[in-house]
């Protein structure tokens, strides 16, 4: 009976393959998933995944978020994605699973989720239009310890820009990052004030010159956030 293998050590001047590097790699999250599943015994998602219907573009948009399948593998998105809604399915699951260029989501017959695949939410649908997401038929992972929401505000270039972050969903005030695209040549210094759970306000520092100049333009500002909100955390509970 072949041994299992247990680790890989190195000798110092080895000549080192791909496929030595990627079977470690392999073992390493191997080793993690059983972690998860064994000691933890938890899966479903961890941190973010937040869903939008977007009925205008005739989508649903997924922020970033982390999560583990029921095996215990990672699922991680850094990145707000979208996906064009069903045509002849509702209501749908929507499941994330990991692809081969990184996460992809999928409609599923409610139930008929694939097990390397995390249900993130249920949706209803009828003549292009979004009905009801229903985010609570999701799995969480036991004590989810943080909230993350992610969003993009438009509007026109100020000195000051409030931008709202009640889809977020926030019970507190999160802990908000944040960046500017703009339309127009301006260097500028960002500062997130005024932090509510609904709202923050993005404050531009600049000369007052190059200020002037790029309001007198009067262009859009597509303000890209993330806000992380921490959560009480729990003991993890013993086995009994």
């Amino acid at each position: 009976m072949t041994p299992q293998l247990l680790e890989f050590r190195h000798r110092e001047g080895e000549l080192l393959k791909a496929r030595d590097l990627n079977a470690e790699l392999a073992a390493d999250a191997f080793r993690w998933a059983l972690h998860l599943r064994a000691l933890h015994r938890t899966w479903g998602v961890a941190l973010g995944f937040a869903v939008e219907a977007l009925d205008s573009q005739g989508a649903v948009a997924v922020g970033p978020g982390l999560g583990y399948d029921c095996r215990g593998a990672e699922i991680l998105s850094a990145q707000r994605l979208l996906i064009p809604q069903p045509v002849r399915l509702s209501p749908a699951d929507l499941a994330v699973s990991v692809g081969d260029c990184g996460p992809r989501l999928r409609w599923r017959e409610p139930g008929r989720a694939c097990d390397d695949e995390l249900l993130l939410a249920r949706g209803y649908f009828k003549g292009g239009k979004t009905i009801e997401i229903d985010v609570s038929v999701r799995k969480w992972c036991r004590s989810p310890r943080f909230r993350l929401a992610a969003g993009i505000a438009v509007q026109q270039l100020k000195a000051k820009i409030n931008v709202s972050t009640a889809a977020g969903g926030f019970a507190d005030t999160p802990f908000y990052f944040a960046t500017l695209e703009l339309d127009a040549r301006l260097t500028a210094t960002l500062e997130v004030t005024k932090e509510k759970a609904e709202s923050f306000q993005l404050v531009l520092r600049a000369t007052d010159k190059q200020l002037r100049d790029a309001l007198k333009e009067k262009p859009k500002a597509r303000v890209h956030w993330v806000g992380v909100e921490r959560r009480p955390s729990c003991d993890i509970e013993e086995s009994t």
